[in-house]
């Protein structure tokens, strides 16, 4: 028992010294201006939410509710004090829902650090809307207090020692607020601008008095409440930072010494121990987007503080309780949730279990109940509130959209709104529908009608009601129709007792009373139902009138209006009698006119509290004057701050118009407004107009562009990885980075040195050493500078030098000596690399002669197996168009008793005929290619190694074959085109369909797959065997019909155990609608296992059955070898043509048979409109080099054939072309086998 006892005694002390996790980062064994300047980082960084000022209302609603109250109800009014004297002004509690600027029974957010005292002002944004030091408090005790500095006192709150005390309750509250905002804020908030008192014991502006206070008034719960809420950011209305000084109020001890404050981390015992693990966590009431989520608390030697909930492993949310709502999912979409206990430590339990659930897919199709009693009240010149019972959906409603006189005004989230901006003495008509979030929308409501009232202007305030009622049911109303908010400090009320000749003892009014609202004064004696619309209670004299007894107003103690005649005597002119002032009456007058009142039977309050004028003053036709002085600051990668110069105005301004961009961003009152939701690294525009009471709007005022700033890095590349190594290369790649505006670049290292920068999410390294190891990094960099983490590091190793090619060096592979200047020179790579040209050059022993002549130096690179072709720029255009490089330098002179040498750093490598070997024609008019034995360059000529053809054969420029395995395997493995049949492949479901349709890319046929119906949505191939290759390359066409934003479809591929995504092509990133597009994705051994069993399959992941792609012309090659190397590039996509109902001028070609390897027949259909074409048929191969030129003239006919010889072409795919002098042209690709 005695262990237990013992136990029980020292967790109370523990608890007490449990140090918040907020402060891990923060060293706490600072003291003065260090620890200062720690907590002020502190609290300045975690400050992530910018509250709004209206968004004050709802944070206070929760942070300040009264903690003995079960309900709820209340919030706590700072200054108020429990009294049972009936007045409502001092009261400390009130319904949290009774807030507002009004005089009355309202609350405001009242600046415990007041505005006005802040240099420059605080605003009501910034530190101005800073809910730390905003709290509830009662209007007028709010107006009493004003903008006077805090001072000492005693007792209850109110005036004192030329300042305000805030009470006995209150001055530690106020200590801490004051503390805070001189950390968050700085020199703009000075405790000594804000306080009255000495600073002897502090070592800056801190005053003593507020050490004192602190020390003396301990933390309350309600200030533990509000810390709680606003330092967890996930609360809806949380600021994210915490007041250190509430934490622990010792921390102003340590900081500016003076009286020792509580300590309350004191010598804390570390909690280690982490909370038991939830368990059980289940999903209920699954719908379209939301689900419900339970679970069995934890349990923690301490206390669990909170749950993170994971979605798919990801960090969703927080709750302090042991459930939460899950809103915005996916319809039939499989989730994952688990979810981890904390403590206050931050101690965090292990893993739940996984909860695994799918989202229902019910279309909703069902509307909203319509509305049918929406109405309109409150009518003033330029507003009326609408409002209505709320409508119910099967789901639930979303918004509501309110129109005027027919036109969509507004949304709103609720089932009230108030419209603002109306014309003076205008109809309006307004409507309402009920939205859900499936976009049905209910009928239309009801109609409210209403019309505005006359702009009224008067010169001053006049009394426009007195209550001369039973017993002590007295009070007086006062009107304000000036157009502006008046401060009532200037005024006051007198009785002139028995109709004497003197005045009584003044009543002095407080706080302001706002344009077209009402004042009330009452005797504190009164029923309640008079002190519950009164602004002010007192029993003085001026309130202790009676009939005979006239109540003047005084104003600077000046009569100004007046209720009865003064120095009449003893008259009775309101005796039990209510009057109130006629609506024609707008301003004040010192002498009594009977019919400027109506009069009521005693104890008439039915009116009282409100009060109409419908004229007697002149129109406001003038507008205010522009804002001026429109500045940004405080500029975030999100939001920024603006403020400008009041305008004026010859009655009032009411409000500012805030224009982002020429769009209307905001209403604000004040002169500031936080401007929040932009973009990062985005240029803004920003203007401001003035509005007043009647509706008139100033010129706008100076504009202010400005961009906000981008911080944010992207994120960090990953799947870094390498392939296709050689001796001296490598191929790097890596998936693309995220950025909140965008990746500009990727900065490569290769060993810890930046070797280059790409846009690309790939590079091919080269000049590597053989037989060397790299280590290479990646990250990605945006245009705003920020650079993401490093990549993984891979480390790659060169093969040896023996390589993987089957010679050692360049060699000249063919040498044409044509007619007139048809000269060129190929020189071939098949060295296993690839090869810089700047150290190689031709020249030309001319006639066989004694030496060689001007030398040509190459440029560029040559790809292993590759071909570099060089040519006399004046040779026909056959030859140009396959050229690498032209000139007319010497040595591309040459005739045929001219040998060629190929030099590299100067010296002979590979020739050409026989240097000085005299003037014997060896190859006039001749071309020679060499045989494909053939793969390493000699000095010395022979004829055995070259084959002869005749005079401009150009046929095999600009390719090359070696055997002996130089080229390796580069094998078809299938090219449909679907014309015939499916070609092989399987027909999905009803969402695939082999389609006779204008969205065919080539002939007539192709495969449509739609929606987003898994294995029914796909086209799958036969099964193929690939073990055999290093690369497969996936050609294809495709159209894109009605796909959505985002939509995609994916090319597939089974490695003989699972299928696996290689390519997703995504709607408006990848391709756009209407539109004809060429694809091409090389698929590695490297990256995926080739099997004997491989298959294709093309799948769409549309959102409906009108969401479709129509694939066509797909062919797989298979590569080993050299040619594997050569296969290898980036993900290639272009749009070939866009798709239009207007038949194009030659409306078909095909070509029959197609695959072939002997011959085809060109079919072709031209719309020729009576008109002579000559027509150019071109093949090319792969790089663009044009094989064969067969020309066509004179055609009459709109249908011809042609018959081509392609016997002497290589294996591979090639593209025709038919173009004419008519501007005709259609390309189609041909494949040799």
């Amino acid at each position: 028992m005695k262990k237990i006892t013992f136990l029980v005694m020292l967790i109370p002390f523990w608890i007490q010294a449990q140090i918040p996790s907020y402060y891990n980062d923060v060293n706490l064994n600072l003291s003065g201006t260090n620890l200062k300047d720690e907590l002020a980082s502190k609290i300045i960084s975690t400050h992530t939410n910018f509250l709004s000022y209206s968004q004050v209302w709802d944070a206070s609603k929760i942070t300040d509710l009264d903690p003995s109250d079960a309900t709820n109800s209340n919030v706590i009014l700072i200054y108020g004090y429990n009294d049972t004297d009936g007045n409502y002004i001092t009261d400390r509690t009130r319904s949290k829902d009774a807030n507002g600027g009004t005089a009355g029974t309202d609350w405001n957010r009242e600046h415990t650090y007041a505005k006005s005292l802040g240099v420059p002002n605080l605003g009501t944004s910034g530190p101005g809307s800073d809910a730390h030091h905003l709290r509830p408090s009662d209007v007028t005790f709010n107006g009493q207090r004003s903008s006077k500095k805090f001072a000492s006192g005693i007792g209850n709150a109110g005036d004192s020692n030329g300042g305000w005390y805030p009470g006995d309750e209150w001055k530690g509250d106020i200590a801490r607020m004051m503390m805070y905002m001189y950390l968050r804020y700085g020199n703009q908030c000075l405790p000594t601008g804000v306080g009255i008192g000495s600073a002897s014991a502090t070592p800056d502006d801190m005053i003593d008095l507020f050490l004192q206070w602190n020390a003396e008034d301990p933390v309350s719960q309600i200030e533990k409440n509000r810390n709680q809420y606003h330092g967890n950011s996930t609360n809806a209305f949380a600021q994210g930072n915490r007041n250190p000084f509430i934490d622990n109020p010792a921390f102003a001890t340590q900081i500016w010494n003076g009286p020792q404050a509580e300590d309350l981390f004191g010598n804390s015992v570390p909690d280690t121990e982490a909370p038991t693990a939830p368990s059980n966590v289940i999903a209920s009431n699954i719908t379209n987007s939301t689900l419900d989520l339970n679970w069995t608390a934890s349990t923690d030697n301490i206390a669990v503080s909170s749950y993170d909930i994971y979605k798919d492993g990801i960090f969703l949310a927080s709750s302090t309780t042991n459930s939460y709502s899950v809103i915005d999912l996916t319809l039939n979409t499989t989730y994952d949730f688990t979810v981890f206990a904390k403590d206050a430590t931050g101690n965090t339990s292990g893993i739940s279990n996984t909860e695994t659930i799918t989202t229902t897919n019910i279309i909703d199709t069902e509307a909203p109940t319509s509305i049918t009693d929406l109405i309109a009240s409150n009518t003033t010149s330029s507003t009326t509130s609408l409002s209505w019972a709320a409508s119910t959906d099967n789901i639930a409603v979303t918004s509501y959209e309110i129109s005027k006189d027919g036109v969509f005004l507004a949304s709103s989230t609720t089932n009230s709104y108030l419209v603002t901006g109306l014309m003076p003495t205008t109809s309006y008509t307004f409507s309402v529908i009920a939205k859900d979030a499936a976009g049905n929308n209910s009928t239309i409501s009801n109609t409210a009608t209403t019309t505005t009232l006359d702009v009224v202007s008067g010169n001053d305030i006049f009394i426009s009601e007195y209550v001369e009622g039973s017993s002590n049911n007295k009070a007086i109303e006062i009107a304000n129709f000036t157009g502006n908010t008046v401060d009532l400090s200037a005024y006051s009320l007198k009785r002139n007792t028995n109709g004497g000749s003197s005045w009584g003892a003044a009543l002095v009014l407080s706080g302001q009373l706002i344009n077209e609202a009402v004042f009330v004064a009452a005797n504190s004696s009164s029923t309640s139902v008079i002190l519950n619309v009164a602004d002010l209670t007192s029993s003085s004299d001026a309130l202790l009138f009676n009939g005979n007894d006239p109540v003047g107003l005084f104003k600077n103690n000046v009569l100004i209006d007046i209720v009865g005649t003064f120095n009449n005597g003893t008259a009775n002119f309101a005796a039990d009698t209510t009057l109130r002032r006629k609506t024609s009456i707008t301003n004040p007058s010192t002498t009594y006119n009977v019919n400027d009142w109506d009069s009521f039977s005693t104890d008439t309050f039915d009116d009282l509290g409100s009060h109409a004028a419908s004229g007697g003053g002149t129109a406001d036709t003038e507008a205010p004057t522009a804002p001026a002085g429109l500045t940004a600051s405080n500029i975030s990668e999100t939001a920024l701050d603006l403020s400008w110069t009041a305008s004026t105005d010859n009655i009032g301004v009411t409000n500012y118009e805030v224009y982002k961009d020429g769009t209307l961003f905001s209403t604000v009152v004040n002169t500031s407004i936080n401007i929040t939701g932009l973009s990062a690294a985005t240029t803004y525009s920003f203007s401001v107009t003035a509005n007043d009471a009647a509706g008139n709007t100033s010129t706008n005022s100076n504009t202010v562009n400005t961009s906000t700033i981008d911080i944010t890095s992207p994120s960090t590349p990953l799947n870094f990885i390498n392939t296709n190594t050689t001796q001296t290369s490598t191929y790097l790649s890596w998936d693309i980075s995220t950025d909140n505006v965008g990746v500009s670049d990727y900065a490569i290292f290769i060993d810890g040195i930046l070797l280059t920068t790409t846009t690309n999410n790939f590079y091919n390294v080269i000049n590597l050493i053989p037989e060397t190891t790299y280590a290479f990094t990646i990250m990605a960099n945006d245009a705003s500078g920020n650079s993401s983490t490093l990549s993984n590091a891979i480390n790659v190793t060169t093969l040896s030098s023996g390589g993987s090619g089957s010679g050692n060096e360049l060699f000249i592979s063919e040498y044409i000596e044509g007619s007139s200047n048809n000269k060129a020179i190929e020189i071939a790579n098949f060295t296993g690399n690839t090869v810089d040209l700047s150290t190689y050059s031709l020249k030309r022993n001319t006639n066989g002669g004694s030496s060689w002549g001007a030398a040509f130096n190459l440029t560029g690179q040559i790809l292993d197996g590759d071909v570099f072709v060089v040519a006399n720029s004046s040779a026909t255009s056959t030859i140009l168009n396959i050229a690498d490089l032209t000139s007319s330098s010497d040595a591309l002179l040459f005739n045929g008793n001219d040998p060629v040498g190929l030099f590299k750093n100067d010296v002979l490598i590979d020739i050409v005929g026989t240097f000085n070997n005299g003037s014997a024609n060896f190859a006039a008019d001749t071309t020679l290619r060499r045989i494909a034995t053939i793969t390493n360059p000699s000095t010395t000529y022979n004829t055995n190694e070259w084959i002869s053809f005749s005079t401009d054969t150009f046929d095999d420029l600009g390719s090359h074959t070696v055997s002996g395995g130089g080229n390796g395997i580069s094998d078809i493995l299938f090219a449909h085109s679907f014309e015939t049949d499916w070609d092989g492949w399987i027909d999905g479901g009803s969402d695939c369909y082999r389609i006779n349709s204008q969205y065919s890319f080539d002939g007539n046929y192709s495969i449509r797959i739609r929606d987003n119906s898994g294995i029914q949505s796909a086209m799958t191939s036969s099964s193929y065997d690939v073990s055999a290759y290093e690369n497969l390359e996936v050609k294809f066409d495709f159209y894109s019909d009605s796909m959505e934003s985002n939509e995609d479809f994916w090319l597939q591929y089974f490695d003989g155990s699972t299928w696996q995504t290689v390519k997703a092509f995504v709607s408006g990133t990848d391709f756009n609608n209407s539109e004809f597009t060429e694809s091409i994705v090389t698929i590695s051994a490297a990256t995926y296992n080739f099997p004997a069993n491989a298959q294709f399959r093309f799948q769409c992941d549309a959102s409906s059955n009108s969401d479709a792609i129509y694939i066509d012309n797909v062919i797989v090659t298979a590569t080993s070898g050299i040619a594997a190397k050569r296969a290898i590039k980036p993900f290639i996509q272009k749009k070939v043509k866009t798709y239009s109902s207007n038949l194009p001028e030659i409306e078909e070609m095909n070509f029959y048979p197609n695959p072939s390897s002997i011959a085809t027949k060109i079919v072709a259909e031209i719309d020729i409109e009576d008109d002579i074409v000559n027509v150019e048929v071109l093949i090319a191969n792969v790089q663009g080099r044009i094989i064969k030129t067969i020309n066509i003239d004179n055609l009459k006919n709109e249908y011809f054939e042609q018959n081509m010889d392609i016997s002497n072409l290589k294996s591979g795919i090639y593209f025709v072309k038919i173009t004419s002098n008519k501007g005709l042209n259609i390309t189609k690709k041909l494949i040799v086998q």
